[in-house]
């Protein structure tokens, strides 16, 4: 049920927060398996899992930041012309 839910945040326009959370949360499953000693195969599946949900993470910041300077520059009045 959380999997759906976290799914839904990153869908919605909170992308950036669910990727932090899908992160985390990807990384407690694959320490929880490799201090277990079992499924190595699948806590490095999660690790990856984990570095991809973390890029979109940072790649949603970068958009986010350069949408804002966009928008910035769009809503500043021109100067006067002479």
């Amino acid at each position: 049920m959380i999997e759906i839910i976290a799914g839904i945040v990153v869908l919605s326009h909170f992308t950036k927060l669910g990727a932090y959370v899908v992160t985390a949360w990807l990384v407690a499953i694959a320490l929880n398996l490799l201090i277990m000693g079992k499924f190595l195969d699948v806590a490095v599946r999660d690790l990856g899992l984990a570095v991809a949900a973390f890029s979109l993470a940072q790649l949603t910041a970068v958009r986010e930041e350069s949408t804002s300077t966009v928008r910035m520059r769009t809503t500043q009045p021109l100067p006067a012309r002479s």
